[in-house]
């Protein structure tokens, strides 16, 4: 039960920062190597990859917002 609760308390990680997001997006524009970018980013390819299809269907790289909240679970 302990390991449970312990893994409800973890937060998912936080979005890139859409100033980050464009940056890598700028760095293809002039080496367009993704795996060049995700050493140079220190962010995974697949992820570089996610923004670059982002940016090609939806004009933009924002992150999605959660339509929820977590919210803490109470000791009582």
């Amino acid at each position: 039960y302990s390991l449970l609760l312990k893994k409800r308390e973890e937060k998912m990680p936080k979005a890139y920062s859409v100033d980050l997001r464009e940056k890598v997006l700028k760095y293809l524009e002039i080496n367009p190597n993704k795996t060049s970018a995700s050493r140079v980013f220190q962010i995974g390819v697949a992820t570089i990859h996610r923004w670059v299809n982002k940016k090609k269907e939806k004009g933009h790289v924002e992150p999605l917002r959660r339509k929820y909240a977590y919210k803490k679970i109470d000791d009582q």
